[in-house]
């Protein structure tokens, strides 16, 4: 999974994540419960793609609603479980951007299951998807944004588990 991959790759040297805007609407119970289980079927339903980025029109609500629901929630959760699981899905708020369209568009071409290439010509035609598959592939255009994007987001997690552990009186898991 894209989001997982990045969590623990390396560290990228960030400004401080912006600060939640003032008059920002908190969210309701009605409003988590309806945001944080679509995101996890989003999460779920788009783990088969491998490293991909998705259009934001595919979240329940606008991307900085979401993040803002997510950070509200890690806050009040009192399970560190739970906690976690809306820091790993706010990360992956990092791949949703905007003008990617009904398409996925995934870092490597999607190839046929290796089991079932079993003659010389289809394990060069895979060969050859790869090698065409450049740097100047569609994902490319995102990559920077994305990971611009994921070293915000991952500040900000970090931000929303320190202070819930400070408000429950115990320090966050490094």
């Amino acid at each position: 999974m894209s989001w997982l991959k990045r969590l623990f790759g390396s560290a990228v040297v960030t400004k401080e994540p912006a600060p939640i805007a003032h008059g920002e609407r908190l969210p309701t119970i009605e409003e988590m419960n309806r945001i944080i289980p679509a995101m996890g079927a989003l999460m779920e339903k788009h783990a088969g793609f491998g490293i991909a980025v998705f259009d934001e029109g595919l979240l329940p609500a606008s991307k900085g609603r979401v993040e803002f629901v997510l950070f509200c929630a890690i806050g009040i959760t009192k399970d560190e479980q739970q906690a976690r699981m809306l820091s790993a899905a706010m990360l992956h708020l990092a791949d949703y951007q905007p003008t990617v369209g009904p398409k996925p568009i995934a870092q490597l071409p999607a190839l046929p299951d290796p089991g079932s290439m079993t003659s010389p010509e289809a394990i060069k035609a895979a060969a050859e998807a790869i090698l065409s598959h450049s740097n100047t592939s569609a994902y490319a255009l995102f990559e920077g944004r994305i990971q611009q994007e994921l070293a915000r987001l991952r500040s900000l997690a970090d931000k929303a588990l320190a202070e819930r552990a400070k408000r429950i009186g115990k320090q966050p898991k490094q």
